[in-house]
Order: C-alpha cells, then sequence, then structure tokens
C-alpha cells in the first residue's frame, strides 16, 4: 500500500468541498434575504413617495410653506431686515429638537420628500 492513502486524501478533499459549497450556499441565502429586505423597502418608500404626492395635489400646505421657507432668503438680501433673519435663527437654534425635528416632518411630508429626513439627521 502507498504511503499517500489516497482513498483518505479523496475523503478529506471531498469534506473540504462540501464545508466550501455549504459555506458558499449560506453566504449566498444571507445575501438573497438582503437583496429582498431591500427590495421591500424600496417598493415602500415608492408608495410612501406616491400617496405623498397625490395627497399634496389638493392642498395649498405646500404652497405657504415654500413661501414661509423662502421668506428669510429673500430677507437676507435686504440690508435692514438681516439682523431679524439673524435673530430668527438664533431663536430657532433653541427650540426643543423635538420641536425642530417636527418641523422637519411637516416640511417632509408636505413636499412628499422621504429622504429629507434623513437629511435633517431624524432617521438613521
Amino acid at each position: 500500500m502507498s504511503f499517500w492513502k489516497l482513498p483518505i486524501i479523496g475523503d478529506v478533499v471531498g469534506m473540504i468541498g462540501d464545508s466550501l459549497n455549504a459555506r458558499r450556499r449560506r453566504r449566498q441565502t444571507r445575501l438573497e434575504a438582503e437583496i429582498k429586505a431591500h427590495e421591500k423597502q424600496l417598493e415602500q418608500d415608492i408608495s410612501w413617495e406616491a400617496l405623498q404626492a397625490r395627497n399634496a395635489a389638493n392642498s395649498l400646505k405646500d404652497e405657504y410653506l415654500t413661501i414661509v421657507l423662502t421668506l428669510p432668503l429673500i430677507a437676507s438680501f435686504i440690508p435692514p431686515l438681516v439682523p431679524y433673519v439673524e435673530e430668527g435663527f438664533k431663536a430657532l437654534e433653541q427650540m426643543p429638537v423635538w420641536y425642530r425635528a417636527s418641523l422637519g416632518v411637516v416640511i417632509a411630508s408636505a413636499f412628499g420628500v422621504k429622504s429629507f429626513v434623513s437629511l435633517m439627521g431624524l432617521k438613521k
């Protein structure tokens, strides 16, 4: 009999191959589950955006918020109003976090922009 005992080596190689295949299948299953989760989240995001767009079609709140949000911008170009704009933003900085978060949610819902919440750092 030979020193290498070829049937044992074949068995060991087969076990290693089986182990690698099992690992690959587990990884593939995990990746497929992650892809499905991402697809589901995207579908939910699209549905939410579509609903907000439909709701905004019959509302004046987006026009109102556009005016309110652009007033400080316009006032910043009128020198006598600049101190009022600066003081207004200082006052907003002193507002509780929950109030500023609420404003962000109102603006996001009015414009149908879910990503606005993420931009404001309100959602992780």
